[in-house]
């Protein structure tokens, strides 16, 4: 009467294995978008994106030369984090809302496809030296303007996204 009876464990271990498998398989090469890493890389760009809106119209109001010194070398750190960014996003999962609520996209192809038609241009635009000598100043403040605006755009997409996930 006080005896339990004995179960088969390994048909829920086999289930347990094949599910840890493809969960694997789902994630790989992946960031989770709610992760540390994540976190830490928002207030990275973020940090990198404040920068940018306060300096470049300083250093080109100002006609500052480009040479190598330490505002040449933060904004090439600058540059650095943004480019670094533009691989990020290629590996992280975004909300799919043909999926339900808390379902990701996780399809590699899917993922890239999205970015080459939202924000990848504009990205990439960001990250284009423009303190040549060759320029006229005109052309390199109308430049600079129009990086500033980009870089509050992208400041603003980057608050939105944080705000919306919440």
């Amino acid at each position: 009467l006080g005896m339990t009876p004995e179960v088969d464990t390994s048909a829920f271990k086999a289930d347990v294995l094949a599910l840890r498998a493809r969960l694997r398989a789902q994630t790989f090469m992946l960031f989770h978008p709610k992760g540390v890493f994540i976190q830490y890389w928002d207030m990275i760009t973020g940090m990198a994106l404040m920068y940018t809106l306060f300096i470049t119209p300083f250093e080109v109001g100002l006609d500052l030369p480009t040479k190598l010194d330490g505002l040449f070398i933060c904004n090439q750190i600058c540059a650095l984090i943004f480019l670094s960014d533009i691989c990020v996003q290629f590996f992280l999962p975004v909300p799919d809302p043909n999926m339900g609520e808390g379902a990701y996209e996780r399809r590699h192809r899917a993922l890239g496809l999205r970015y080459f038609k939202g924000w990848f241009l504009l990205d990439v635009i960001t990250i284009i030296p423009f303190d040549g000598e060759s320029p006229p100043t005109l052309l390199r403040a109308s430049v600079s303007l129009i990086l500033c605006h980009i870089c509050i755009v992208l400041l603003m997409r980057t608050q939105c996204l944080s705000f919306w996930t919440w």
